[in-house]
């Protein structure tokens, strides 16, 4: 009994490039989403600092002090997690730019 393996190479990166309508659409989407999702942390991140500390508060008998440190732990994240968004969308846009002038 024989066995016949097929030899499957890797496309190339000129071919993955995505010169289709459908393949810079579905990134444009990608992108918005992204870009979309920024005020939904400035509200989840916070409020769930403020329950988190609230519960916390209740627990230890600390108000508000645990209340407040997560609720500012919560907006610094926010703020890093927007930044790491926008350096993403910047990259990806400095890639898109790059791809064209070739």
């Amino acid at each position: 009994m024989k066995m016949h393996f097929d030899v499957v190479t890797m496309p190339s990166k000129k071919e993955n490039k995505p010169d289709s309508k459908f393949m810079r659409v579905v990134k444009t989407r990608s992108s918005i989403t992204r870009g979309a999702i920024i005020p939904y942390l400035f509200v989840a991140l916070p409020l769930s600092g403020l329950i988190i500390g609230w519960w916390l508060d209740k627990k230890f008998k600390t108000d508000p002090w645990l209340l407040l440190v997560f609720f500012i732990a919560g907006m610094v994240e926010a703020f890093r997690e927007m930044m790491r968004i926008a350096k993403r969308m910047e990259r990806e846009m400095e890639e898109e730019d790059r791809e064209k002038d070739e």
